[in-house]
């Protein structure tokens, strides 16, 4: 059994406007948020898991990478995954964190024009520092009584009221698990794909390559009408505009 926890819980507020320049604002996504730590020197503790720092804006600002769950790419190099899915996401993924009523560019989609409120309070269990200097790390809405700082031993009940896991069981996320975070928990997002996959639930029932069906991917045009694994999406990109 572990003897300490591998999550610092930190506290702030998840930004996805910049009410005085907009058009230069965060691009949320499906597994992705900005957020402003209420004490920046609990992030710049944390371990860099590659050896790169954590990516801190002028603002004190940091994106959030969701600990073991990928969604579908709303942009990513130039390109896009199905745009259904990918936007379906992001928007769950906002909603989950309490935004309302939230407007797009219609030039830049990505970009966030008004929202009824921003930032929004809430707090990540942060496993570390990624390879891209985001924070990575469980991500929850709202306050909690546990301190700033604190270090809780996370468990399935407390992954379960996870954003992560609750885009996963809606089938918006694929689980992508990596070494950094316990087998336990590992084992408990897999269950909950296992679930939301027998319920066909979102993309899970729609998708155009699994183990037992292949895809053909001739050219950019068709591979940003597929349903993928991103990784797989990520990696096929780079080999069709090599």
């Amino acid at each position: 059994m572990p003897t300490s926890s591998r999550y610092t819980l930190i506290k702030g507020n998840f930004w996805i406007h910049y009410p005085d320049h907009p058009r230069q604002g965060p691009e949320p996504d499906g597994d992705t948020v900005s957020f402003a730590a209420d004490d920046l020197a609990l992030v710049r503790s944390l371990h860099w898991h590659s050896g790169r720092g954590p990516n801190i804006n002028a603002r004190g600002i940091i994106p959030v990478r969701y600990e073991g769950i990928d969604a579908l790419e709303t942009h990513f190099r130039g390109a896009h995954q199905q745009t259904q899915f990918a936007r379906a996401a992001r928007d769950e993924n906002l909603r989950l964190l309490g935004f309302t009523n939230v407007v797009f560019f219609p030039d830049l989609p990505n970009k966030v024009s008004s929202v009824d409120a921003n930032p929004l309070r809430g707090y990540v269990l942060a496993n570390g520092i990624e390879a891209n200097g985001r924070l990575l790390g469980l991500v929850y809405a709202g306050d909690t009584a546990m301190a700033d700082g604190s270090q809780p031993f996370v468990d399935e009940a407390m992954l379960g009221k996870s954003i992560n896991a609750k885009l996963v069981a809606a089938g918006l996320a694929y689980v992508e698990p990596y070494d950094s975070m316990p087998i336990a928990l590992v084992r408990h997002l897999r269950t909950i794909i296992a679930t939301a996959r027998q319920a066909d639930m979102g993309l899970l029932g729609m998708e155009n390559v699994s183990k037992t069906q292949t895809g053909r991917v001739p050219d950019l045009a068709t591979l940003q009408t597929l349903i993928m694994w991103p990784k797989l999406f990520r990696r096929r990109l780079t080999a069709c505009v090599a």
